[in-house]
């Protein structure tokens, strides 16, 4: 994935190269219980984790990559981080808030419940390649910036769930096995059965 992004003069323009690994941590395993088998989580799994890396022209030839240099004008920026995705504890700090959250938005009838809740945790570490950072861009960044782009992927997210992005869905439509794959492996996430939605 290639991110550009515009900053205000005399700051040159920055750009990400990323690679991402996912790894599927979700172990489940039947389990017999009073005669009936359910399905349950492994003790050590649960978890999504994707690890995030910047490229650069010298990693060249990794995976069968061809990166170029950064076009005039663009400072490459690097980057290390990743997220995990996992099902929320129910003693977590947003677990509250969250259930405030979707009881306003919702309309009710299918409102989630604390079982339906999936924790996103996202860490990083950037070097912007500026000789100083003025701490006045850091705030901005980690408090705006950051937070406006993960607004824009909740909402993004939002409209393809409510049918409002015709594009995306095709995109889905066009991948189904994919998309099983992900709606099966949340649902062992979460401790759901197979059939629950």
């Amino acid at each position: 994935m290639n991110v550009e992004t515009e900053i205000p003069w005399p700051l040159a323009a920055r750009e990400v190269i990323l690679k991402a690994v996912a790894c599927d941590n979700i172990d489940s395993y039947d389990e017999v219980e009073n005669g009936s088998v359910s399905n349950c989580l492994g003790k050590d799994g649960g978890r999504i984790i994707i690890s995030l890396q910047s490229l650069d022209s010298e990693d060249n030839g990794v995976q069968g990559l061809d990166i170029p240099p950064a076009k005039k004008g663009i400072v490459r920026v690097k980057v290390e981080g990743g997220f995990t995705i996992e099902k929320c504890p129910t003693d977590h700090v947003m677990m509250e808030s969250s259930m405030q959250y979707d009881a306003k938005s919702s309309d009710n009838a299918g409102a989630p419940t604390s079982d339906d809740l999936v924790l996103v945790t996202f860490t990083f570490c950037a070097d912007p390649q500026l000789a100083l950072v003025p701490k006045s861009l850091i705030n901005f960044f980690t408090r705006t910036a950051m937070g406006q782009m993960w607004n824009m992927f909740l909402n993004v997210a939002e409209e393809v769930k409510e049918g409002k992005r015709p594009a995306h869905l095709e995109a889905i439509e066009k991948k189904p096995e994919l998309y099983e794959w992900i709606k099966e492996r949340t649902r062992v996430m979460l401790g759901q059965s197979p059939s629950s939605s």
